[in-house]
Formats: C-alpha cells, sequence, structure tokens
C-alpha cells in the first residue's frame, strides 16, 4: 500500500512542470519589474530635470555678463568720445577721479 502511493505521489510530481529560468513571470515578478522601471524612469527624468535647471542657471549667468559688458562697453564708448581735457576739468578732484575711472574701465 505504501509503495502504491509512494509512486503516485512520484508521478504526479513529474507531471508539475518545473521553472524553466531564473525569471519567471509571475504576478509578483511582474509588478516588481514595472515598480523598478518606473524607479529608473523617475530617477532618469529626475537627472534631466536637475541638469536642465543647472543648464539653465548658466545661461543666466551668462546673459547677465554680457549685459554687464554690454554695459562697460557703451561707458567706455562715452569716455572714449569725450575730450580728456574737458573730462579732467569737471572733475572735482581730477587726477584720483581719473584713476578711480580708469581703474574701473580697465
Amino acid at each position: 500500500m505504501q509503495s502504491k502511493s509512494t509512486s503516485t505521489i512520484w508521478e504526479a510530481s513529474k507531471s508539475v512542470q518545473q521553472p524553466q529560468g531564473l525569471l519567471q513571470l509571475t504576478g509578483k515578478n511582474v509588478v516588481l519589474l514595472l515598480f523598478l522601471a518606473a524607479r529608473w524612469y523617475a530617477a532618469v527624468e529626475g537627472a534631466k530635470d536637475l541638469r536642465n535647471k543647472k543648464r539653465e542657471k548658466i545661461r543666466q549667468c551668462i546673459r547677465v555678463e554680457e549685459r554687464e559688458k554690454e554695459k562697460y562697453d557703451e561707458e567706455l564708448k562715452d569716455i572714449a568720445q569725450q575730450p580728456l581735457a574737458s573730462h579732467l576739468l569737471h572733475t572735482t578732484n581730477s587726477s584720483s577721479t581719473w584713476r578711480r575711472s580708469r581703474r574701473r574701465f580697465l
């Protein structure tokens, strides 16, 4: 009697299909893969957003520097168009003011 029940269990276990690989697509595995894919996608998109913000900050700094350079160039042109003597005559302390303005513009 024992041998018959043992043989039926043995036959029943043979008929059950064993997993053929490490990754069987069960419900839990599919959910886990979807979760990991969503996390990876969020991380990649977050990194892209961070890079874009940094790039935009750099662009803003460059724009500010360009505007400052344009103002600086305009002031230099204005000073260059004025005769030196009249510029020095209209200042209260001509030599020190000229040195200060020269340092600022050069």
